[in-house]
């Protein structure tokens, strides 16, 4: 039974992941069609690729950047709301020397939210670069 379960949370988390990195790739690919003209004048003026690319790149990466910050403000909301509330309900039903706790500001969680904020950041870069790529001929 573990195993099917890890193997479900596995194929989730890859769909949500491509999905992620589709989202940014077409919003960068409707960000570089609509100012195709500003880029011709820029390439005619002789700005180098890097100084044409830059500007969407950082663009996806802020696009990672806000979406790790609500998945991690969502996780802190139902962490402190929901769960402490069940945590307190147990602690109440089964009263034991030593508390129940799943909830709470330890350095795991931290750890997680680091994790999120990087693979945010990685996924919107990831997602510009991909549509750079395709639709950006240097």
């Amino acid at each position: 039974v573990t195993n099917t379960i890890k193997i479900i949370t596995l194929l989730i988390i890859s769909l949500l992941f491509i999905s992620s990195i589709i989202l940014i790739f077409n919003t960068i690919r409707l960000s570089i069609i609509s100012r195709k003209k500003e880029i011709e004048v820029i390439k005619l003026v002789g700005a180098s690729n890097w100084y044409v690319r830059w500007p969407f790149i950082i663009e996806g990466t802020i696009q990672g950047i806000m979406g790790a910050l609500i998945a991690i403000g969502l996780i802190f909301i139902i962490n402190m709301s929901f769960l402490k509330r069940l945590e307190n309900a147990f602690n109440n039903l089964f009263p034991l020397p030593l508390n129940f706790a799943i909830t709470g500001t330890n350095p795991l969680q931290f750890q997680i939210f680091l994790l999120l904020f990087i693979t945010g950041i990685l996924i919107g870069a990831v997602g510009s670069l991909i549509a750079l790529r395709k639709f950006i001929k240097i």
